[in-house]
């Protein structure tokens, strides 16, 4: 796995990347307003998120109020969670290709990882190369 920086609103700010926790890696841009249930409330936004996600799965995305665009890595399944905030605050990207699967909040990082040309019409839900998680 690789990973590049998310590009946080504030980078003064944004947690070093990535946060682990048992065998999931996160790499994303969040701000919460609020901790999940039952998280301590200490935790940094991305443990919060991990902690949640390693005790309910995708369902603790019900319990997420604030901004973010993130991926979490599984290593015992080897399979990636992207999700983002319900309003699309924070923007989250893909391609996925047979031999590649990226994600940023911003398209252009996306170009490093396909011969395809960036267009208005590779940044839509229809697209199958590039795609903007729709909220």
């Amino acid at each position: 796995m690789s990973f590049a920086w998310f590009r946080g609103a504030d980078v003064r700010t944004s947690p070093i990347q990535p946060t682990e926790l048992d065998h999931f890696t996160l790499v994303g841009d969040l701000r919460l307003d609020a901790r999940p249930h039952g998280v301590d409330q200490t935790l940094g936004d991305a443990a919060s998120v991990l902690h949640a996600y390693r005790a309910d799965g995708a369902s603790a995305l019900d319990a997420l109020r604030g901004d973010y665009a993130f991926g979490i890595w599984n290593a015992i399944t080897q399979t990636w969670f992207c999700a983002r905030d319900g309003l699309g605050v924070k923007p989250l990207y893909y391609i996925d290709e047979p031999d590649c699967f990226a994600f940023s909040n911003t398209p252009h990082v996306l170009l490093t990882h396909t011969s395809r040309e960036l267009n208005d019409d590779a940044i839509s839900a229809e697209s199958p190369q590039l795609h903007q998680v729709p909220t």
